[in-house]
Parts: C-alpha cells; structure tokens; sequence
C-alpha cells in the first residue's frame, strides 16, 4: 500500500488532534520503502508539535518504521533528534525506545 500524501498532509497539519495522530499512524503503517525519506521529514516535523502525545508518537514512529522497513531515512539525522529528546523527560522513554528499535533493526545489535 502508498501513502496519499496530499491525504496525509491535510490529516497531520489539521488542528484535530485525532486526526494528526490518524494521518502519522496511516503514514507509517502504509509505508513503502521508497516512501520513507518523506515520512521521516514528516515525523521530524511532528516531533516539534506543541501536544506532547503528537510529538512523542512521533518517535515511537522511528521505531516502527526501523522494525517494519529496516530504514528510517536519513538515519544520522534521525539518531540526532532522538538523542537530543532523551534528555527531555517528556520525551526520554520514546526516544529510547526508539533508539532501541533503531539499534536492533537497522545496526542489527542489542541495546
């Protein structure tokens, strides 16, 4: 299945907080690969969100995507964002996990 981008960007930058977090879920979990450099810009964005449940499903979505896909775009980026949330304790327990996700599925080791 492919994304609808138009579709997904009216749902991600609504100012209904259900369908923000609809239209990321349905991003992620309908994502190709060739699709994923666009998600993970996406998800950066949303990682910024000023409701803390938007922004921080935004990174448990990194490590959806590195389960699913083995890939979460530009990953030095990504790793970045996620290491600069941990210290955030709004944020520290989904980048970890993520992070987790990430080190598992993309570099293949155990935290």
């Amino acid at each position: 299945m492919t994304v609808d981008k138009e579709q997904v960007e009216k749902m991600i930058y609504s100012e209904n907080k259900q369908s923000v977090i609809d239209g990321m879920l349905g991003m992620t979990f309908s994502s190709e690969e060739d699709e994923i450099p666009w998600i993970s810009e996406k998800l950066t964005e949303l990682s910024k969100h000023k409701d803390l449940d938007i922004a921080s499903l935004s990174l448990t979505c990194f490590g959806h995507l590195a389960r699913m896909h083995e890939n979460i775009g530009d990953c030095d980026k990504v790793v970045a964002l996620l290491r600069s949330k941990q210290g955030n304790p709004d944020f520290q327990g989904f980048a970890e996990d993520a992070l987790d996700e990430i080190s598992f599925f993309i570099f293949k080791k155990r935290p």
